[in-house]
């Protein structure tokens, strides 16, 4: 059940993002988008760009997924890498030294608690 739950906040999340962002470019046509998120909501086309193309089927989108590479002076991909993207971008492995779980969940909760203070500017109209 929470599995199930959780795979529902993010689809939910993929919705409102591609609402965002197609409402924008309804109000401001002549403008490009870049929208940075996490891989689980754009690679391969799915999550936020397959909802944003449904609202929006002529938009033109591109996904550039990350891909992390253990050595940067011989970068490796894998042939499913390939397809996460349109582009894929080779980053470096964050190194151990900066991996802490209980730094990472302080950010998520302070982050979580900053969300629910902000207001979408679209939510009213």
């Amino acid at each position: 059940m929470g599995a199930l739950r959780s795979f529902s906040a993010q689809v939910l999340r993929d919705d409102t993002m591609a609402e965002t962002i197609a409402m924008h470019l309804q109000d401001n046509p002549e403008r490009k988008v870049l929208h940075l998120t996490g891989s689980f909501h754009s690679a391969s086309g799915l999550g936020t760009v397959e909802r944003l193309l449904i609202r929006m089927p002529e938009l033109k989108v591109a996904v550039i997924n990350p891909v992390s590479v253990k050595d940067s002076q011989l970068p490796a991909w894998s042939e499913k890498d390939l397809t996460t993207g349109d582009f894929i971008l080779l980053v470096n492995k964050t190194p151990a030294m900066f991996v802490n779980k209980d730094r990472e969940l302080e950010y998520m909760n302070k982050m979580i608690r900053k969300r629910m203070k902000n207001k979408c500017v679209y939510a009213n109209k």
